[in-house]
């Protein structure tokens, strides 16, 4: 709001949200995608002295993208002819046959400073509100593609031509991880300059869309497929989301374990740490199987994955370690009532040698 006696500052059209994301601090940001100042202060840039030039320039960038997708879309739409049927001829227009936007998206926090800009659209005309506050805040963040497929007719054959481009999107806040914030979101990012042109020209189009399964976004799916019924959707479940789900359920029964080695481990210090470790060697040699030559690869790759879960290979505290079980328990570590031991000459001297090692 405007104090008496002092000018007006002009608004500044364009995101309010990304213009304070390139404002806020380094450290509340590093937790999310690194925003431009973040780059630039990893780079030896003041953040003080660049600080509206980083702007700006990201702005002017974007919003070239922007017109360099929309003009690469116009032009084409142009050139092309009726896409439900033309009869061939010598050198007819390409038909347009397929449009496709692809949208992947999700929605995650950071402690970010928001700027949040109650503009004319809320207020009515020659109105501004701007609200500043530093907290958790939901991030919408979008990824955009959409890909072209013409077909160029002649008398003897016909030739295809496919076209995919990657379109500018700019990062969101939402209120809530609600079915309306989300649709509201994505019809901001989806918003192009060449979409009635599109339904125009082309003789189908085709929303492929990735994500989660939250309840909200179904919902909010829906509810573009109304907004859009002209458009086919093909719907496709996140891999990252359910591996991560799978792995996060599983190793939850693993999660108490170390707790309980520790605890064992302080019960049996002295002399019972000693006995201890005689019956584990004990338990070791009687389920101890060697064979000759190589573990399947299935099995080898099975180990690789756990030894990357549990000992990094990029770790230094690990590398010993990781060097040492990869070696000796070089078997199939799936198989739950053996120690499995591939020899291919690495220790000398039979299986008491072996033994030993264990």
């Amino acid at each position: 709001m405007q104090r008496a006696g002092e000018a007006a500052q002009p608004v500044v059209p364009g995101s309010a949200f990304a213009k304070q994301v390139a404002r806020c601090s380094v450290s509340s940001a590093r937790s999310f995608l690194k925003p431009a100042l973040a780059l630039a202060d990893d780079a030896g840039v003041t953040n003080s002295s660049y600080r509206p030039y980083v702007w700006g320039y990201a702005r002017a960038l974007w919003g070239q993208l922007y017109a360099n997708v929309n003009t690469l879309v116009q032009s084409l739409c142009r050139a092309a002819g009726d896409a439900h049927g033309a009869a061939p001829g010598d050198d007819p227009k390409p038909l347009a046959h397929v449009f496709v936007r692809m949208r992947k998206y999700d929605e995650t926090s950071s402690v970010v400073q928001c700027r949040w800009d109650h503009g004319e659209h809320l207020l009515g005309p020659g109105e501004q509100l701007v609200d500043m506050e530093t907290g958790p805040t939901k991030i919408f963040v979008t990824e955009l593609k959409i890909g072209m497929l013409f077909e160029k007719k002649t008398a003897a054959h016909s030739e295809w031509m496919s076209i995919v481009a990657t379109c500018p999107s700019t990062l969101q806040a939402v209120e809530r991880n609600t079915a309306e914030c989300y649709v509201e979101a994505l019809r901001r990012a989806m918003k192009f300059g060449f979409d009635a042109t599109v339904q125009e020209k082309f003789a189908r189009e085709v929303d492929i869309v990735v994500s989660d399964g939250h309840k909200s976004n179904g919902k909010a799916e829906r509810a573009l497929s109304q907004l859009y019924p002209g458009r086919a959707k093909l719907d496709l479940p996140c891999d990252v989301h359910r591996k991560a789900s799978i792995a996060t359920k599983t190793f939850a029964l693993w999660k108490s374990l170390p707790t309980r080695v520790i605890r064992l481990a302080l019960s049996v210090r002295g002399a019972c740490m000693t006995v201890m470790r005689r019956h584990l060697r004990d338990v070791m040699k009687e389920r101890l199987k060697i064979y000759s030559g190589t573990a399947p690869p299935a099995a080898t790759a099975f180990r690789k994955e756990m030894l990357d879960l549990y000992l990094p290979a990029n770790s230094p505290s690990s590398k010993w370690r990781r060097c040492v079980v990869d070696v000796l328990f070089n078997g199939d570590w799936r198989v739950a009532d053996e120690i499995q031991y591939y020899d291919v000459g690495q220790i000398s001297g039979g299986r008491k040698a072996i033994e030993r090692c264990f």
